[in-house]
């Protein structure tokens, strides 16, 4: 509770205390609370544009297949070599329109 005590704000028995907590560790810091619309609309601003890091992401983001389209035959090796079998064949639009089409000129 004390590390973030933002998140506790709105509980029952500690939030009172939280959010006075939360004013005195803003005062400290040098954080006025915004008490116009202009300096809550900065504030909103500025927390829209930080970026939060996750070092998990950024890890994530270095693979080199990261922008990378692969083709259609590239991603069924992909997927063979993923599951162990090759996919079965999954019709195009096209092939199910043609089949709908031969479907209803035969009624």
């Amino acid at each position: 509770m004390l590390a973030n005590p933002s998140n506790y704000a709105d509980d029952s028995t500690h939030g009172e205390l939280m959010t006075h907590y939360t004013a005195l560790i803003d005062a400290h810091h040098g954080e006025t609370p915004a008490t116009t619309i202009e300096e809550v609309v900065a504030r909103f601003e500025e927390q829209r544009k930080k970026r939060k890091r996750s070092l998990i992401r950024d890890v994530a983001n270095m693979n080199e297949w990261n922008d990378v389209e692969l083709s259609e035959e590239q991603r069924e090796e992909m997927l063979a070599k993923l599951t162990g079998e090759r996919p079965k064949h999954v019709p195009t639009w096209d092939e199910l329109l043609a089949e709908v089409a031969e479907l209803l000129d035969g009624e």
